[in-house]
């Protein structure tokens, strides 16, 4: 019901629903723990609309992504939902439309997103097309948003060797640079700016891909199993440094910093990882060093290595490793340096914001979650929650202040919010995690409704 207890009528994509207009009905109570359980609103789904993730709010509107385009509507629920669906722009039948490789980002008061077919369009607050960069010959084959630009490549469509990285402002669609790349299938190295959780970076469920990122320099990787990078200045698309990547089978690449890039190996019969740190700025050698990557405390392994499930996690000038002692470790990202280290067995990082670091480790028939001061390495709380750690990973991403994960089975799913800082929690029950942004976190119940709660 809403506040003056008629539900107010909402059309989704012509389906007509009914939304639970709680924002403004007092839910915001800092004195109120439980605040956060109840929905600002809930959207019954049509049947063939899937959510994918929250894109965060501009002026009185929300904004989310599905896999048919992106949906506009009043977080009050007082006025239609509009559908911007990504098939408007497909250009012929043979284009395909993956909404997963369609960038989403939110620029002052607008929404840009970026992608094949669609090229480079804006949006107003209400839904309205203000810009459209339509790639006439060429696809747009990878994007990735910065703070006030859209970076991408971009390759003809007659010769899909012909690429060239292009820059686009995020705001207005205009052209702010386009530099010729000169390599054999180029993969755009996209950059990790928002709080970080493992799911986030083995799994491609990115918390931060709809906030722009802070950096100064854009990595491409190309060549032979993409073993060359090149490094180019966002602000005017100067190259600035060339290297050769050390591993010949490289296990991930992550930008870190504001230039920096890290590159990390497939664990060898040790279960142990070779990390090595570039500086984007001259190509050379900032750092390097060992860790551990053994999965024998979690996700019931114990013959194995974890491949790349717990390498290294980077977010907001932090980097975490588990070194090849077992003990968890803050490293700064500019030296490679150890800031503190945990004790052997303390568990092994699960997610972490901008001040707290999660750890999980086996206890019994349960797991004991643990969070700790990101600066410090002390312990702030401790949390028993199900063997979801150990038995395999589940569905988790970090917000601002919480960290959300999934348990249960497919008949009754359940979702548990823990406060970052105090370890308190609560419990949303039928329900299975879409996404987090900033203190807003989207669900969707067994029966098809989309929720979103803010803490």
């Amino acid at each position: 019901m809403s506040c003056n207890g008629r539900p107010p009528r909402i059309v989704v994509a012509g389906v007509a629903i009914l939304s639970l207009a709680l924002a403004g009905c007092g839910l915001f109570d800092d004195g109120a723990d439980d605040a956060g359980s109840v929905p600002v609103w809930e959207v019954s789904l049509p049947e063939d609309v899937d959510p994918l993730s929250l894109v965060g709010f501009i002026e009185d509107r929300v904004v989310v992504k599905t896999t048919e385009g992106i949906w506009f509507g009043d977080a009050s629920g007082d006025t239609d939902w509009q559908l911007i669906d990504f098939e408007r722009y497909r250009d012929s039948d043979t284009d395909e439309i993956l909404a997963g490789a369609i960038e989403v980002g939110i620029f002052q008061d607008q929404v840009t997103i970026a992608g094949h077919p669609v090229g480079v369009v804006g949006f107003s607050a209400s839904g309205s097309e203000i810009f459209r960069l339509p790639m006439e010959d060429s696809r747009l084959v990878s994007a990735a948003m910065f703070q006030d630009s859209v970076v991408g490549i971009s390759c003809l469509i007659e010769d899909e060797r012909a690429c060239s990285l292009e820059a686009f402002s995020g705001p207005s669609g205009t052209s702010l640079w386009r530099t010729p790349l000169e390599l054999d299938t180029p993969i755009l190295v996209a950059p990790a700016n928002g709080p970080q959780s493992l799911r986030t970076q083995t799994q491609q469920i990115r918390t931060d891909s709809m906030t722009p990122s802070d950096v100064e320099t854009v990595f491409v990787a190309g060549g032979s199993d993409n073993a060359t990078v090149h490094g180019y200045s966002v602000a005017d698309g100067a190259e600035t440094a060339v290297f050769d990547t050390s591993y010949a089978q490289s296990q991930q690449l992550r930008p870190v910093g504001t230039n920096g890039l890290l590159e990390w190996s497939l664990p060898n019969d040790g279960c142990v990882v070779s990390l090595k740190a570039w500086d984007g700025a001259t190509g050379e050698t900032a750092w390097d060093l060992s860790l551990l990557n053994s999965a024998t405390e979690l996700a019931n392994v114990s013959t194995t290595c974890a491949g790349h499930m717990v390498g290294p996690r980077v977010s907001q000038g932090h980097l975490i490793t588990v070194d090849t002692e077992g003990r968890p470790t803050l490293t700064d990202p500019a030296t490679g340096r150890a800031v503190w280290q945990g004790q052997a067995g303390d568990g092994l990082p699960v997610g972490y914001g901008a001040e707290v670091i999660v750890l999980a480790t086996p206890d019994g028939d349960s797991d004991e979650v643990r969070g700790l001061d990101i600066g410090t390495g002390e312990e702030l709380w401790t949390f028993t929650a199900p063997p979801v750690f150990t038995r395999g990973w589940p569905p988790m991403a970090v917000g601002a202040t919480k960290f959300v994960f999934e348990h249960g089975d497919s008949e009754s799913p359940a979702i548990t919010v823990l406060d970052l800082r105090t370890g308190e929690s609560a419990t949303l029950e039928n329900q299975t995690l879409v996404s987090v942004q900033g203190v807003s976190i989207l669900t969707q119940s067994t029966n098809r409704v989309l929720r979103l709660y803010q803490w």
